[in-house]
Parts: C-alpha cells; sequence; structure tokens
C-alpha cells in the first residue's frame, strides 16, 4: 500500500501569499493515507477513550511541507453533533472519567497548535514515527472529544500525549443540516493559520496552528 504524502517541497500553507498553495488532498491520496493512519491510530496506548474511526470519510490538506488530515470517528457521523455531545456526557458520567464524546483523531505535518500566542510545549505532543516510501516522518497526532464545559458550552478537546487534554477550543453551533465532517485551513498571518473543522453541518471548531520549528 503506498502512503500518504504528507510532506511535499516547501511551499505556502502558512506563510505564503492568501493560502494559494493550500489544497485538498485527493480521494485516492486520502484513501490510501485514511487507511495507513488509521492503522497507526489503532497502535496508539494510552488513548482517552475508544475510537471507531472511518478513514474512507477522512478529508485532508496540504501546502508546502505542511499537512493536516482527519479521521472522524464513525459515532459522530450517524447523529448530530447536539446528540452526541449529550450521549457522551451521560456515558462517560456513568463510566466516572468525564464528559468526553469521541469526535476523531487529527494528524499533523509540520504543523503545532497554538495556546493563545505560544506553540504547545513538545512536552503536550503525541509524535509518531510513520514511514513513507522508505523513509521515516515525523508526524504529530491529536485525539478529539466533544466536551462540556461548565458555564461555557461545548468545546472541542485535543488530547496529545498519555492521553491528556492539551488544548480546549470552543464548538460554534451551525444550522446547516445534514452536512459534511470536513478539515479546511485559512491563513491568519505570516506563520500562522486556522484549521477549521465543521462536523456534520452542526458544529464548526477552529484549531489555530503554527508551523513546526525545523
Amino acid at each position: 500500500m503506498k502512503p500518504l504524502r504528507l510532506l511535499l517541497p516547501l511551499s505556502a500553507l502558512l506563510i505564503g501569499p492568501a493560502l494559494r498553495a493550500q489544497e485538498p488532498l485527493a480521494a485516492d491520496e486520502l484513501a490510501r493515507g485514511g487507511r495507513l493512519l488509521a492503522a497507526e491510530t489503532a497502535r496508539l496506548e494510552r488513548l482517552p477513550f475508544r475510537l471507531e474511526l472511518a478513514p474512507e470519510r477522512a478529508s485532508g490538506l496540504k501546502a508546502g511541507e505542511a499537512g493536516a488530515v482527519f479521521l472522524p470517528d464513525q459515532r459522530i457521523l450517524q447523529t448530530s453533533g447536539r446528540r452526541q455531545a449529550k450521549d457522551g456526557q451521560t456515558k462517560e458520567r456513568k463510566a466516572g472519567r468525564g464528559a468526553a464524546q469521541p469526535v476523531g483523531q487529527l494528524w499533523l505535518a509540520r504543523l503545532v497548535p497554538l495556546q493563545g500566542e505560544l506553540a504547545l510545549s513538545a512536552d503536550a505532543l503525541r509524535r509518531v514515527k510513520v514511514t513513507e516510501e522508505g523513509r521515516e516522518r515525523d508526524l504529530v497526532t491529536f485525539t478529539l472529544g466533544i466536551e462540556k464545559v461548565r458555564k461555557s458550552g461545548p468545546q472541542l478537546a485535543l488530547h496529545g500525549r498519555d492521553g491528556a487534554v492539551v488544548l480546549r477550543v470552543p464548538l460554534t453551533a451551525e444550522k446547516a443540516k445534514g452536512g459534511a465532517t470536513t478539515l479546511t485551513a485559512r491563513k491568519l498571518a505570516d506563520d500562522r493559520g486556522v484549521l477549521e473543522l465543521r462536523l456534520q453541518g452542526r458544529y464548526r471548531a477552529e484549531i489555530p496552528v503554527t508551523l513546526a520549528s525545523s
């Protein structure tokens, strides 16, 4: 199986003009890469919750050496975001583990999420070496879940190293019923941008990112 080409000659996802080098991954790339990264996810230890990934529904983008792929959980594809969040809270309270509903797995190449103005520390990142055409690539991956935080509404939690929550971003309600689950990006400044994750037309989350240091 030919692995996903996440890393390409340096162009500009975040440092190029107006994101014009950004492009979605082609269907064949997503099909191959989705299976590869789903297999890598299955080998991860200490995940915060069990995942039921749907690699055939992966979405992603690439630009230069930067790239991102999102593998949705099958359950987030089956019902609305609000119902998923409610069901997740009930199940997790019963299990005594806090409120979290599986959303999927996010894989990043040459990108690191921002917390405020600073990139997440190396200690917070789950790094995975993925073999690509005979070479090892150092990727970063996060397990995503919906949380209900008291008095602040639903949030998207990013679980990093050892399954710990390393970042939370707000979930904005949308009214487009029956929408797809997609990952796109937009530029904010010369060295940073936003990954925009839409969940079935019910929620939108924005994950600020910056280019990782070499």
